[in-house]
């Protein structure tokens, strides 16, 4: 099938394209502006930080014996200031070695009208194992999101002492130095980079509802194809057939599954609504906690941030590792490789499954009409040792100014085709009517179909799929 594309120009003026990019490039420095404002105290933070923490003799009056441990449920860290209390609700924290020097972050959510407090005055209280002080450490905090819904994501570090070897067992923060936190965490051990394996993995955001068991089997299998060495999964209220396939995978070390139960319960108690809410901006800051999850925990270098209902590939190489080694010589500090997107879309009339005689079960090769490639809803593969933060698309922070968050990929490389039964893209008027009047063929994939279908009937056997 030939592309029936006609050229933009036919659709567009000069000056509607210029009004466009005017419009786009006002928003980004506005986000940048407002990224920088709540963001301002990092650099005095980092200056302060360490002579502050050396100073500290360590805090003989805590206990853990008066602390609450924040479990499974949704749990409060109430943090004292000289003026106010402000309640923080932690998702987890990590022990994080990826830098010369070593800290330990928080992840969770705090109420938008507290979030400078967080950012400004907030110490972390550590235990360690075979430490019988705990160490009260002044920390620098993050808002990670960009949208405004009532609650937003944070991530909190603060930097250990040089001499500090032991490993950090819990966490707690509080207003001011050796003040006791209401509430701790427990500290998850991360990968180490010198032990990372150099390959890719996938991580997808919350997975919820009713999920298609034949279409996860799908997308697992050919992210397996194109060199995803694990798939990284975080689910809510996930049951039937789909549930079974997942445990299937996890029983054999490609999938890790998490039970992402802290985004059910935190809408319910806190919001209180069930998951997921009507504000679609508390829902996407919510799920933010999931990919960072992936990316300090994660036992792989470099992660491929996706949906279920997408594909990031790289049509160039064929395959993940392939693209990060080319691209990984030319590019040195970056953080992240950012793919723009096609949508493959039931609005197509799909012409390739009775010409290549594809089995319908194998819904990415019969889907060979997309729109053309796009800068909307882009997705990346994150070098994982080089960002601090990651949030839905990208690489939102790295650690040190030198290091580039994310380069644009160049089309010929690769794209994310993201398979949906309607358009829903919005960056501008009318954009999914426009892409739709603009099909293309697109059978890159097509060579997988012997292996894929060789992988998945089995499986599709095996669940009574088919």
């Amino acid at each position: 099938m030939r592309s029936v594309l006609h050229p933009s120009t036919k659709f567009r003026s000069m000056g509607a394209r210029f009004a466009l990019l005017v419009s786009f490039n006002i928003l980004l420095l506005l986000g940048l502006l407002i990224y920088t404002t709540e963001n301002n105290s990092r650099s005095l933070a980092e200056q302060t930080t360490g002579s502050e923490m050396l100073r500290s003799p360590g805090c003989p009056d805590l206990s853990l014996e008066t602390v609450t441990f924040a479990t499974d449920a949704v749990r409060r860290m109430d943090i004292r200031t000289p003026t106010q209390l402000v309640s923080v609700f932690p998702y987890a924290g990590y022990d994080d070695e990826r830098t010369a020097q070593r800290h330990i972050r928080f992840t969770g959510l705090v109420d938008v009208k507290h979030k400078n407090i967080l950012v400004n005055e907030t110490w972390c209280v550590v235990w360690f194992q075979h430490r019988l002080k705990p160490l009260s450490i002044r920390g620098f905090g993050h808002i990670i999101w960009l949208y405004f819904p009532k609650y937003q994501t944070f991530v909190f570090s603060c930097l250990l002492p040089d001499n500090v070897n032991e490993r950090p067992l819990f966490a707690g923060l509080s207003g001011k130095q050796c003040e006791q936190p209401t509430s701790v965490v427990k500290i998850k051990s991360m990968v180490k980079p010198v032990w990372k394996s150099n390959g890719t993995s996938v991580c997808s955001k919350v997975m919820y509802g009713q999920v298609d068991p034949v279409r996860l089997v799908e997308w697992l299998e050919v992210n397996r194809l194109i060199g995803a060495e694990k798939i990284y999964v975080y689910t809510t209220n996930v049951k039937g057939v789909a549930s079974d396939v997942l445990s299937h995978y996890s029983a054999r070390g490609f999938v890790r599954v998490e039970q992402h139960q802290f985004l059910e319960k935190f809408s319910r108690e806190i919001l209180n609504s069930s998951f997921p809410t009507p504000d679609y901006p508390q829902n996407w800051e919510l799920e933010v906690l999931s990919v960072m999850d992936c990316l300090l925990t994660c036992s792989e270098k470099y992660l491929v941030l996706i949906d279920i209902d997408e594909i990031l590939y790289p049509t160039l190489h064929q395959t993940f590792a392939s693209f990060v080694q080319f691209f990984r010589k030319q590019h040195q500090n970056v953080a992240a490789y950012l793919f723009r997107t096609a949508v493959f879309s039931d609005e197509f009339k799909q012409t390739l499954s009775k010409q290549a005689n594809l089995p319908p079960f194998v819904h990415t090769l019969n889907h060979n009409v997309r729109t053309r490639i796009d800068w909307e809803s882009s997705k990346s593969i994150v070098d994982t040792d080089q960002c601090l933060a990651v949030a839905h698309h990208s690489c939102f922070e790295t650690h040190s100014p030198l290091v580039v968050g994310a380069i644009q990929v160049p089309e010929r490389f690769g794209y994310v085709r993201h398979y949906r039964e309607k358009c829903r893209l919005t960056g501008t008027r009318n954009k999914c009517q426009n892409l739709l009047r603009e099909p293309y063929a697109d059978d890159s994939l097509l060579y997988l179909k012997d292996h894929l279908i060789g992988r998945m009937k089995p499986l599709l056997n095996k669940f009574k799929l088919l």
